[in-house]
């Protein structure tokens, strides 16, 4: 087959075969046939979710897709001398290891490994210091992620779509007259645009503050257009559905692995609110303690009137935190997850000290003998999951920047019956690609781009509906039937017919 080509503004990729949307096939007039689309990915994505073994890899991607990209903590500064020997060695360990550009947790464990090179040397004020910024810096996340969990849930309550209506439905006709209006028309729609917002910042402005009134996207126009309208959408529900999509299989097959590289609660507040079933290495209900052992739990049920043959609970999955959580706590050799409620502020003290309490990656449990305890346990789950015949990984929002779960998904790809789907707003600098061109694309399938990895399109078009639908099997079987035995009647009437043409002869 031909090269695939990634310079497409979106790039699917389904069935060994790249097909291009930008073609006045499937893109008319600026717009997209999303209907023609779904006919080719939705069957496609439908059949690989029922495969025996299926896991969800979730990167960061899906809390901006959920809260504009807020969530996201930018580089770490930090004070003192070693300020820029930190900055320099994230850069190059990042660079060494592929990724490109820095983050704030190649900052964080850098001055992780510094702090103990103080510790060594017995550099005690240095040591003091440092450890200071490392808890104010956590501490500072810790404070990022809860405000933007409770940003959501307010966003949620104030139902925007249907108590704001009119705001909607105009900011949506002043979108499409920007589109086509002339210079002189585009003047005046740039200024009602302009007045609209700013009616709605000082009716909410806890919604507006530090996201659509941003000062250094102040003049981007169409950045603030789509801003608002994100206001107004049902994320929860959002939510989901894309979860649904993934976890409604028949209990008759392995259950759906959900892997995460989130710090935050979002999936977890998703789950609950869908009605799934959550399974994790935490055993308890008023102090839940993570556990290593490997005792197989589950969800089962008896029958009405039958007993002894208990039967798997449809709609349960598994879940793993790779990189920890702000609710995991070190506690007596022991991680506990603390009982933190979604999207609630809490007192200052709740929080202190966070490098020596919160299991965030990379921090780990000092007084543990395993140095990257749990991490090293979580990802061996990981392995054990996706390694295996007939098994198949979807991707969404992860940018291929963990060198680790890269190393297990390229040996996931020994195995000739595995699959790879990736699903992503854009190539996370180039990273995606690099990593592409390490596989055997007959094993991918890629939904890559600003149309098929937008987190409304995905789950409103592309997604297979969230039901076990043996419905349409069955109407499909009817159908069939009816097919032959109508068939079977039309072959008879002309048998008759031509029987009594016989005899008239």
């Amino acid at each position: 087959m031909e090269r695939m080509e990634f310079s497409k503004p979106n790039i699917l990729f389904i069935s060994n075969e790249q097909i291009d949307i930008e073609t006045d096939e499937y893109k008319k007039n600026n717009e997209y046939n999303r209907q023609k689309i779904r006919e080719k990915v939705e069957p496609w994505l439908t059949a690989l979710f029922q495969s025996e073994h299926l896991s969800l890899l979730i990167g960061s991607g899906l809390s901006v897709a959920l809260t504009g990209g807020g969530s996201m903590m930018k580089r770490i500064e930090f004070e003192g001398n070693y300020k820029e020997k930190i900055k320099n060695k994230a850069d190059e360990e990042a660079k060494n290891l592929g990724r490109g550009e820095a983050n704030f947790e190649d900052d964080l464990r850098v001055a992780i490994e510094l702090l103990k090179g103080y510790k060594i040397i017995d550099y005690t004020k240095k040591e003091k210091e440092l450890k200071k910024e490392i808890n104010d810096k956590l501490q500072q996340l810790i404070d990022l992620i809860i405000k933007y969990e409770h940003h959501f849930l307010e966003l949620q309550k104030l139902e925007l779509q249907k108590n704001e209506r009119e705001i909607y439905e105009k900011i949506k006709n002043l979108k499409d007259k920007l589109k086509v209006s002339n210079d002189a028309e585009k003047t005046k729609v740039i200024e009602d645009i302009k007045e609209t917002v700013k009616k709605f910042c000082n009716k909410y402005p806890f919604i507006c503050d530090g996201f659509i009134c941003d000062d250094k996207k102040k003049n981007d126009l169409n950045d603030l257009i789509d801003k608002l309208l994100f206001l107004f959408l049902n994320h929860l529900l959002l939510l989901e559905r894309f979860l649904l999509s993934f976890s409604t299989r028949t209990a008759t097959r392995d259950r759906l692995n959900i892997f995460t590289t989130n710090y935050d609660r979002f999936i977890e507040y998703g789950l609950d609110e869908a009605g799934i079933l959550t399974l994790d290495r935490f055993i308890g209900k008023l102090k839940p303690i993570m556990r290593f052992h490997r005792i197989d739990l589950d969800y089962h049920y008896n029958p009405p009137g039958i007993r002894g043959e208990p039967r798997y609970v449809e709609g349960v999955v598994k879940l793993t935190k790779l990189h920890g959580s702000i609710d995991w706590k070190f506690e007596d050799d022991q991680i506990v997850k603390i009982p933190l409620p979604f999207g609630e502020n809490v007192n200052e003290d709740f929080f202190a000290n966070p490098f020596d309490r919160v299991v965030i990656y990379p921090n780990s449990a000092k007084a543990l003998e395993t140095t990257f305890f749990p991490y090293s346990e979580l990802f061996r789950d990981f392995s054990t999951a996706i390694c295996r015949p007939n098994s198949v990984l979807v991707t969404y929002g992860y940018g291929f920047g963990d060198s680790h779960i890269n190393r297990i998904i390229l040996d996931m790809l020994t195995i000739p019956s595995t699959h790879l789907v990736i699903i992503s707003y854009d190539l996370a600098n180039g990273r995606i690609e690099n990593f592409i061109k390490q596989c055997n694309e007959a094993q991918l399938t890629l939904l890559i781009g600003n149309e098929l990895g937008n987190f409304e399109n995905l789950t409103s078009y592309y997604l297979p509906k969230p039901a076990i639908d043996r419905i349409t099997d069955r109407q499909a079987r009817l159908l069939e039937k009816r097919k032959i035995m109508m068939q079977t009647d039309s072959q008879d009437k002309n048998s008759l017919k031509g029987g009594t043409n016989e005899s008239e002869f």
